[in-house]
């Protein structure tokens, strides 16, 4: 089978019988990881008899699965309004679920992200996306560093912070071993930012 196209396969689930459908190279894919969790919520619809399925056609499932959900709105103005302008922001992000997506963490929750188009996809759907990077509230310093940061404003202040701990952490004429172990050029000078 091609690489724009995945097997699906028949599952019993909770005594019910579920299509998913299966990776057919490895690496990210979050476009079967939506597919799939519809799948097993009864909300994703796959055509009868199907024994594989193009990236193509499964887009085109979760796209009609959208518009159906946009009537839900229909008549209510400014929601109706709201979702279409936010369905219509994630339809060029859908091709991208097909390799991977970027997004970006906040330190302080496991459902927290900076919203983009990507993270939206999973909204609009009712998917929870979660995450492991935290930050114990406990650790003050690490906590106010970090705060609810993200996207380059939290790699930038865990490099500072990172640096920092590493500086207080090693006496002087060692600092060299820890940027080592950091994987990154020693500055040159003094070790502390």
């Amino acid at each position: 089978m091609g690489g724009s196209s995945y097997a699906v396969k028949r599952i019993e689930f909770f005594g019910r019988q579920v299509k998913i459908c299966l990776q057919n190279n490895n690496g990210p894919c979050p476009l079967l990881a939506i597919a799939n969790v519809l799948s097993l919520r009864n909300e994703l619809k796959l055509p009868a008899g199907v024994r594989d399925i193009t990236q193509s056609d499964l887009i085109t499932c979760i796209v009609d699965l959208l518009l159906e959900r946009s009537k839900a709105f229909e008549g209510s103005g400014t929601h109706a309004a709201d979702y279409a302008r936010n369905v219509s922001d994630v339809f060029p992000v859908l091709q991208k679920l097909t390799t991977g997506i970027d997004v970006n963490v906040k330190f302080h929750n496991a459902h927290a992200f900076e919203p983009t188009p990507e993270v939206a996809v999973f909204d609009l759907l009712g998917i929870p996306l979660v995450h492991g990077w935290l930050v114990d509230p406990q650790h003050g310093p690490a906590a106010a560093v970090f705060g609810t940061r993200c996207g380059a404003d939290s790699f930038e202040s865990v490099c500072i912070w990172c640096v920092s701990a590493c500086c207080l952490a090693f006496p002087a004429g060692l600092h060299h071993q820890c940027w080592y172990k950091m994987a990154v050029p020693a500055p040159s000078g003094r070790c502390c930012v």
